[in-house]
């Protein structure tokens, strides 16, 4: 199985600090187990996710509106329209999504666990 994470490039954004990291999870990959690697991997200090899109699978999402903030499981391939969140090497990633599902039903909330949807790049 390849790597989890392959780094497209970093872009900086100003002389030193801060900078930008393009990062693409590898099919079958857990997302945010990939995220929180990446970050201790690179020492990442508060960081912000701007943009995440993509074909999951095995999706765990909590929500608002679950009693509890307990963990909703969808059975279905979900495509993520818009994500943002944070991250850093100390403590866990955060990530806020928007998904839609084979129907084209929308559903929101905080990303517990996923996987990437094999066959897609």
């Amino acid at each position: 199985m390849n790597p989890p994470v392959a780094v497209q490039g970093h872009v900086n954004v100003v002389l030193g600090e801060p900078r930008a990291h393009l990062v693409v999870i590898g099919p079958g990959h857990n997302v945010t187990h990939a995220l929180e690697r990446y970050a201790k991997d690179y020492n990442l200090q508060n960081g912000v996710i701007c943009s995440c899109v993509g074909d999951i699978d095995e999706v765990r999402l909590v929500t608002q509106r679950a009693r509890g903030g307990a963990l909703k499981t969808a059975k279905h391939p979900r495509t993520i329209v818009s994500g943002s969140g944070n991250v850093s090497a100390v403590g866990p990633c955060r990530l806020n999504v928007l998904m839609v599902g084979r129907t084209g039903k929308a559903q929101g909330g905080q990303l517990h666990s996923c996987k990437v949807r094999k066959g897609s790049s």
